[in-house]
């Protein structure tokens, strides 16, 4: 994942050492004791980061019986694209919008859809309130969030959608 790994190899033996480290480090953590499986769960690691592994076989730690390391390599999986939350109408008038969302720590850019019966808008945003316009007075609009992640390469599904009312613009009464 994109910020744990299981590790995988096969022997007759029952007691190995484990280490991992990104490639990028240039001196290998202490080594862990894996007792009776073939496998290791790895968990705290970085997104999208290059990994190497090492395993070696503990036959007779007391006479020296220990093979060799073999290593192996792998890449976490990028951070995934968290889909904003908590989307709300701060503020409205006459023809704009200040919509505001929690997103994920990492995200600095968005999609924001806003939508009626008569009209559709598609708004990048690269700050979190963003203040959409151009819209009517006095109509319901609709509207989602979408985070935008990894310099565009991915998306995240959109948020859940509200619904928000422009004003209407006060006529004048009571002339005397």
């Amino acid at each position: 994942t994109y910020q744990s790994a299981t590790l995988n190899w096969n022997s007759t033996a029952t007691d190995f050492e484990v280490a991992v480290k990104a490639v990028t480090d240039a001196t290998w953590p202490a080594e862990v004791a894996v007792s009776n499986a073939t496998s290791y769960a790895v968990s705290g690691l970085a997104p999208a980061t290059n990994y190497q592994f090492r395993v070696r076989a503990i036959c007779d730690a007391t006479e020296g019986l220990i093979s060799d390391w073999v290593e192996g390599t792998f890449v976490t999986d990028s951070l995934p694209c968290f889909v904003p939350d908590g989307i709300q109408v701060v503020s409205t008038g006459y023809t704009t919008a200040t919509i505001q969302w929690n997103a994920d720590a990492s995200q600095n850019q968005w999609s924001i859809h806003v939508w009626n019966s008569a009209s559709d808008f598609v708004f990048d945003a690269q700050t979190n309130p963003f203040t959409v316009t151009g819209l009517a007075q006095n109509l319901e609009y609709n509207v989602a969030v979408k985070a935008v992640c990894g310099g565009g390469y991915t998306e995240s599904e959109y948020s859940d959608t509200i619904t928000f009312t422009t004003p209407v613009c006060p006529e004048v009464t009571d002339l005397t």
